[in-house]
């Protein structure tokens, strides 16, 4: 039916915490007509979560498309790991809202391919969904997947054995970025 959640996700360290995606963002007028989201303000979520945004580490984003990056920019001189492959596919007119993915103030870190970004935090990359699509894999067992997979019906053995070929089996834990079912189970408080 066109709706459906955005989710973003914090990986908790010692040192502080790292982002995954950072949601839709603020009013747009293209979003706005097609989509009119509610809005859940990422500020408020992390307050919630007991996150103090001056502990953030690093944002990784899964992808550029305008859902998961609509928030980078409260961020500024935060480092935001993106596939350069992605970074590459964003350049073209219509891939993303041009507005948030260049916004001033934002410390992107461009990856090619695999990349531990901390001690039991590594970006693996993912294209399907688009061509630089990223996925997080939390201490060899959790995994943030983001787009890789649409819904939780869509994970298998097999589809997850294709997607980490070495680490599938100590993977315990998947999150996805729009998950329907999850949805439907959780509170939903920012």
């Amino acid at each position: 039916d066109g709706t459906g959640p955005v989710y973003a996700f914090a990986v908790t360290t010692p040192v502080g915490f790292f982002l995954i995606d950072t949601g839709i963002g603020p009013p747009h007028p293209r979003i706005d007509e097609l989509y009119q989201p509610t809005r859940f303000p990422l500020d408020r979520a992390l307050e919630s979560a007991g996150l103090d945004p001056r502990h953030l580490r690093g944002i990784v984003l899964s992808h550029l498309h305008f859902d998961h990056v609509g928030n980078v920019q409260d961020f500024p001189g935060v480092p935001v790991f993106v596939q350069a492959a992605e970074w590459d596919a964003a350049q073209e007119p219509g891939y993303t809202i041009a507005a948030f993915v260049d916004a001033p103030g934002i410390d992107y870190r461009l990856l090619a391919g695999d990349t531990e970004l901390a001690e039991g935090i590594e970006v693996i990359a993912t294209p399907g969904h688009t061509p630089g699509h990223q996925s997080v894999l939390v201490e060899r067992t959790a995994l943030v997947a983001a787009q890789a997979f649409e819904c939780s019906e869509d994970l298998t053995q097999e589809a997850l054995s294709r997607l980490l070929p070495a680490r599938a089996g100590n993977v315990s834990e998947i999150h996805l970025s729009h998950d329907h079912r999850v949805w439907r189970t959780k509170d939903h408080r920012p």
